[in-house]
């Protein structure tokens, strides 16, 4: 009886696929079987980007028409226009410099930290870096890099930051510097959107999607493409307002009403 019933998969990415670098073998050959099956046996399917549907072709035998590009919505809370006196107090007492750069996210080698570092180290401003994320192996490599750079003036490390509080983060950066070397979509480069922050991130995969004509757009494997970018935004306010404005109206075409509606009609179609 199970096998009638109907069924939508979600694909995210397949980035084991498109950089198979950042897997162990056996974790690809594992994701790549149940990829395989999922897509096999689903009605439809539901990619969050359009890079993300072009790669399930590139990789996968799936007829063009089951595969749907859905985007994702980011939480109320980074479209909030006025904090409560709990956020305000609780970022006062980060005691953050009035002004940084941000970057958001897990610390891992895909999401290119170093090369941010790197950029860094090529310029003499006087903005630090704020990193809010987890990490283990590459934190260590990252930080041991910035202690050779001696620039352990330059960045400050958060980690365990609820969504209340990073939304205040965000809306009171200078910019956000995400120049991942993949993504599924980037939802950091929305929220940064949503919340009229001008982004430096990279011309590659979903990254565009995400960004739109809010964001300066790099090579993530060029270090000078990255510093260019963002020393274009620290020495230019009127480019930070006008990009910080773009995305905000790129951003309001991802609210959640307007997110759910094609996913509905996905799951009424079948």
């Amino acid at each position: 009886p199970a096998r009638n019933i109907k069924s939508v998969v979600t694909i995210h990415d397949v980035i084991f696929k498109t950089h198979p670098q950042y897997y162990p073998p056996l974790q690809r050959f594992i994701y790549d079987q149940y990829w395989k099956g999922a897509l096999r046996r689903a009605d439809a399917v539901i990619a969050i980007s359009q890079s993300t549907k072009d790669a399930i072709l590139q990789y996968y035998k799936v007829a063009d028409s089951k595969i749907h590009v859905c985007y994702q919505g980011i939480d109320d809370v980074y479209w909030q226009q006025n904090f409560t006196p709990y956020q305000i107090r609780s970022f006062a007492a980060l005691n953050l410099p009035e002004e940084y750069m941000l970057y958001i996210g897990t610390i891992s080698q895909r999401k290119n930290l170093g090369n941010i570092i790197q950029a860094m180290s090529s310029k003499n401003w006087d903005i630090p870096l704020v990193i809010v994320g987890e990490g283990k192996e590459y934190k260590n490599k990252i930080s041991i890099e910035i202690s050779k750079r001696k620039m352990e003036n330059r960045v400050i490390w958060l980690s365990n930051i609820s969504k209340h509080i990073l939304a205040v983060i965000l809306r009171n950066a200078m910019m956000l510097v995400y120049p991942s070397m993949v993504e599924g979509f980037g939802l950091p480069v929305l929220e940064a959107a949503a919340a009229g922050i001008p982004v430096v991130t990279s011309n590659t995969s979903s990254l565009p999607e995400a960004g739109g004509n809010g964001a300066l757009y790099v090579d993530p494997l060029d270090p000078d493409s990255i510093a260019h970018s963002i020393d274009s935004l620290v020495t230019d306010s009127k480019l930070r307002a006008d990009l910080g404005a773009k995305g905000k109206l790129h951003a309001s075409n991802f609210t959640s009403d307007q997110l759910v509606k094609p996913i509905l009609a996905i799951y009424n179609q079948i």
